[in-house]
């Protein structure tokens, strides 16, 4: 993007940060892209609500949705309609001028298509782009029955209840309510991508979630912001990434030097190491270690 153009949107967000903060146009379920707000703690607060109700002998229904081609599925005219009811009327103008009227054209093999009208899509790189995002999804339906938990376009819906039908039940309910949203606003769910877990330490029954038409399939354990989550509300999504993928290179057989060895560590293992540790740091080895052989060796060549 030209200078001056990224210039206008940092001190336009600049401006519209204390608006939308003051008056709390984005949800507070809403964690991303926001300041004191990280994928961790938005980790933690589902894993809280699973683990109070395995400790009250309850079942937490859970389904975590795809949404398909998020940020490039903005409807411009359907942000428009939104800011133009929450915003001033100045810098509703200016975003409608600085939406409309793009352009793009495609070059293949020295071919170029004709010029066709953007319609959808924040642009990618901008400083614009994750506000209005959060703006766009701003009004998305809640219950109180049932948690939604985001983080951007990383959607989760949960709800507790004494009886698995009654669980299951509720979560339909307001998927069906948020299905009649998102096809309003132009969004898609990718079913075959989404994802439903039932935490419970009880004997759980092979009951169906539906988004649409589609069933969405039953896991004993999801992927949510970088973690694994199993169905006992334990994260155990730590190790994978650390053993095959990287131990030639740094075991004991490798012939780097160990001072090439621990930047390797340090640039690359002790960041995956240490995410999500105040939920992982306290579990049991049972739910940490995967390979302990890598693991071994890794911690005694690298013990700080």
């Amino acid at each position: 993007m030209p200078t001056l153009s990224k210039l206008f949107e940092k001190l336009l967000l600049k401006q519209l940060l204390p608006i939308i903060e003051n008056t709390h146009l984005i949800p507070d379920f809403q964690f991303g892209f926001r300041r004191k707000h990280s994928t961790i703690k938005q980790v933690h607060a589902v894993v809280k609500k699973s683990s109070n109700a395995l400790e009250n002998k309850q079942f937490c229904c859970g389904l975590f949705l795809d949404v398909a081609q998020a940020f490039d599925k903005v409807w411009h005219a359907g942000l428009i309609h939104k800011i133009h009811g929450v915003l001033p009327k100045a810098y509703c103008s200016l975003i409608e001028s600085y939406l409309k009227d793009r352009t793009f054209q495609v070059s293949y093999n020295g071919a170029l298509s004709n010029w066709c009208s953007i319609q959808a899509g924040v642009l990618q790189g901008s400083v614009l782009e994750p506000i209005l995002y959060l703006l766009y999804m701003s009004d998305i339906p809640t219950s109180d029955q049932v948690d939604n938990p985001m983080f951007a376009d990383d959607t989760a819906l949960l709800a507790v209840a004494d009886d698995q039908e009654q669980g299951i039940e509720m979560v339909q309910q307001h998927m069906n309510k948020l299905l009649k949203w998102t096809n309003r606003w132009k969004i898609k769910i990718n079913s075959d991508k989404s994802k439903h877990v039932v935490f419970s330490l009880r004997y759980q029954k092979d009951l169906p979630l539906h988004v649409g038409q589609s069933v969405v399939t039953k896991s004993r354990s999801v992927k949510y912001l970088g973690l694994n989550i199993d169905e006992k509300a334990k994260c155990n999504e730590i190790r994978a990434k650390l053993t095959s993928k990287y131990y030639w290179l740094i075991g004991r057989n490798s012939i780097l030097s160990l001072e090439n060895k621990r930047l390797m560590y340090l640039a690359i293992l002790k960041p995956i190491w240490l995410y999500g540790i105040t939920l992982w740091g306290a579990a049991s080895q049972s739910n940490v270690r995967n390979s302990p052989k890598y693991y071994t060796s890794v911690i005694h060549t690298f013990p700080h």
